[in-house]
């Protein structure tokens, strides 16, 4: 299986490194109190580093009740489970310089010379962000190639999270049980049960507008990413549902290293620590 996965990391930029929208918006804000300079938002300071990683992953094909009980509290995994396989020639990549489109285009490009004939299954994992999506389907038809697009379930763990901690007392070790059963709907293709769920139980516990918006904001991102949420599938295919190799990139490519404190960077300076990271 070759697997394509793609994220995001900003990092604090000099204002002559910053893209032209962004530095007019920072040359746009109000001058700040030098007695809360410490304490400044970096807004409009940040230009978007895109982060790409490539790599062959053997399929490990489970039932949904496998997965689940890793989702369970104090991660009641059998102690006879399989271990996960491992990525295999991986590689990583990440560009302040280039942008998002142009890195996904030469991971497909990197791609197509690991597997020419396309014998493999293609794999991209997405967080659920529209640009790349969009990226990734126009690299895959340029490339001639058919990838399949999978929404990283721990994407829809922080939503599911949000709308529990609203509807349950944190304290309350039901609310992580019902997680777990929310997610063994998803698990077995039921997204429309678990949208009825989420209002049905937020109707019965009489929230507020105001209370309801992390539920309607879980059941929104549910409802815009039905496409790439068929886990019954994806299960049944071996592929993996959830990948830490784009987030781990994230913090030991870009984020140890260019967000030490008081950093600044300009293109030029970032763009070469980025590659030398890479390596």
């Amino acid at each position: 299986m070759q697997v394509l996965t793609f994220d995001g990391k900003g990092v604090v930029m000099r204002p002559e490194g910053l893209r032209e929208g962004t530095r007019k918006k920072a040359e746009a804000r109000p001058p700040q109190s030098p007695r809360h300079g410490s304490h400044q938002a970096k807004v409009n300071r940040n230009r978007m580093a895109t982060v790409a990683g490539s790599y062959h992953l053997d399929r490990q094909i489970r039932c949904p009740r496998t997965v689940v009980r890793q989702f369970a509290p104090l991660r009641l995994v059998p102690p006879h489970q399989t271990a996960a396989p491992k990525p295999v020639a991986k590689r990583l990549g990440a560009s302040l310089e280039k942008p998002m489109k142009a890195v996904i285009e030469a991971s497909f490009e990197e791609g197509g010379r690991r597997d020419p004939t396309h014998q493999a299954d293609w794999v991209a994992w997405v967080d659920g962000d529209a640009t790349p999506i969009d990226y990734i389907k126009q690299a895959a038809t340029t490339s001639g190639v058919a990838v399949v697009i999978i929404l990283d379930i721990l994407h829809v763990l922080e939503y599911l999270w949000k709308a529990t901690n609203t509807l349950f007392d944190p304290d309350d070790t039901t609310g992580a049980w019902w997680v777990v059963d929310r997610i063994e709907q998803l698990l077995q293709g039921q997204r429309s049960s678990l949208v009825r769920c989420l209002r049905r139980v937020a109707t019965v516990k009489g929230l507020s507008p105001t209370q309801r918006e992390p539920v309607e904001r879980c059941i929104t991102y549910l409802t815009t990413q039905a496409a790439y949420l068929n886990y019954p599938h994806y299960v049944a295919k071996g592929y993996p549902i959830a990948t830490g190799v784009i987030e781990g990139a994230c913090r030991y490519v870009v984020k140890d290293r260019l967000e030490i404190t008081g950093a600044r960077w300009g293109l030029e300076g970032g763009e070469a620590v980025l590659k030398l990271r890479a390596l």
